[in-house]
């Protein structure tokens, strides 16, 4: 379950989300549609934390991930999010950007993630 509680976002020119609450159960299906600068993507990226919110909640299966020290490396093994303008990072190969996540959050042999990275780029 995800939820907002009273989620705001400001920005130096605009606030794009003011006092935002919503509960998302597991296995429902939610659109966000809106006009670009209405906050669809920012209040995406707040539920792993990429963007925070300026004040509010946001709790995923009961934990407070807005809370100072919340382990983001926890939440980000579960929460994932596929960008509209996806970037790999210039200065590394194909494959060093698969394996990266696996590794490092969720502490993977190297060995056993480059031969899953291996796998999921002959798909």
């Amino acid at each position: 379950m995800i939820e907002f509680r009273n989620i705001r976002k400001e920005y130096e020119q605009t606030t794009p989300i003011e006092d935002l609450s919503a509960v998302i159960n597991d296995g429902e299906v939610v659109t966000i549609i809106g006009p670009s600068g209405t906050g669809k993507s920012t209040l995406l990226r707040m539920v792993n934390m990429l963007t925070k919110p300026t004040s509010g909640q946001v709790i995923v299966d009961g934990e407070d991930i807005t809370a100072p020290g919340y382990p983001l490396n926890k939440l980000r093994q579960k929460a994932v999010m596929v960008f509209q303008s996806y970037n790999l990072f210039n200065n590394k190969t194909v494959i060093e950007n698969v394996t990266e996540a696996p590794i490092k959050l969720k502490g993977m042999d190297p060995s056993e993630a480059y031969d899953k990275g291996m796998e999921l780029q002959k798909k």
